[in-house]
Parts: C-alpha cells; sequence; structure tokens
C-alpha cells in the first residue's frame, strides 16, 4: 500500500479513538494549538487525511502526542 495512504487511514483512525471527528477543520485546529511554529493551513490538513501528503518529522510528533 502507499506510504500516503497508510498515514492518512492512521491519521484518521487516530483521530476517532480519541473522540475527534476527522475532518481537516478539525484537525486544522487541534493541530494548531499544540503546534508553535507557523500555522498549518485547512488545505494542509486536508492533504493529510486525503492522502496527498505526509507533514515534516517535527509536524508528526506534535501529531503523536
Amino acid at each position: 500500500m502507499n506510504e500516503k495512504i497508510e498515514f492518512s487511514n492512521r491519521l484518521r483512525d487516530a483521530m476517532t479513538k480519541v473522540g475527534y471527528v476527522a475532518s481537516p477543520s478539525v484537525l486544522e485546529h487541534e493541530f494548531n494549538l499544540r503546534w508553535y511554529g507557523r500555522s498549518v493551513s485547512n488545505q494542509v490538513a486536508w492533504g493529510w487525511l486525503n492522502n496527498r501528503s505526509i507533514p515534516t518529522q517535527e509536524k508528526l510528533q506534535v501529531l503523536a502526542e
């Protein structure tokens, strides 16, 4: 399976398991609350959830927490 697809599936599953709706707007909001760098946009969050992109290592660490 494609690495982007696998990442998106794991991200959606993780969001659902902790009680969040797996939507770009929820991901954008929750991620930006925890990230101290430049905010991510809704389009970036959409890409993470829809097999288009994988975040950088720094952002992956924030998502994992």
